[in-house]
């Protein structure tokens, strides 16, 4: 995604989105961010998804520990249950997270995108 698309999609009215960012306390740049979409109170659930950390910063804690203060957010104050997301298959730093943070795998997707004639697949998990 471009920064224009994705400020974009950041400011505009989308009231069932809640957009969460990590800023570098030392300058206040925004290095990442992700968002809880389809938030469902009566199914205490959400889909998680736009996990981006700035190339430059990867490999440093940041995700982790993003996601585990939206994860923590997502259960005491929003009560949810259930997060869901998705993440192509080759993202395997991205899986080993969110293995780690206590995701499971729930279905793959084969051949859900063809980018310039090689396919993608996208992996489907689960948080209860």
């Amino acid at each position: 995604m471009t920064k224009e698309a994705l400020e974009e999609h950041f400011f505009s009215h989308q009231p069932d989105i809640l957009f969460f960012k990590v800023v570098n306390t030392r300058n206040d740049e925004v290095i990442g961010h992700m968002e809880f979409s389809e938030i469902n109170s009566t199914e205490k659930s959400a889909i998680l998804s736009r996990v981006l950390i700035g190339t430059e910063f990867r490999g440093q804690g940041f995700g982790k520990n993003l996601l585990e203060k939206a994860i923590a957010y997502a259960k005491n104050e929003l009560k949810l249950e259930t997060l869901n997301l998705t993440v192509f298959s080759f993202n395997q730093k991205a899986i080993s997270l969110y293995e780690y943070l206590g995701f499971e795998t729930t279905g793959i997707e084969e051949n859900y995108i063809n980018i310039a004639g090689d396919f993608w697949h996208r992996k489907a998990m689960r948080l209860q």
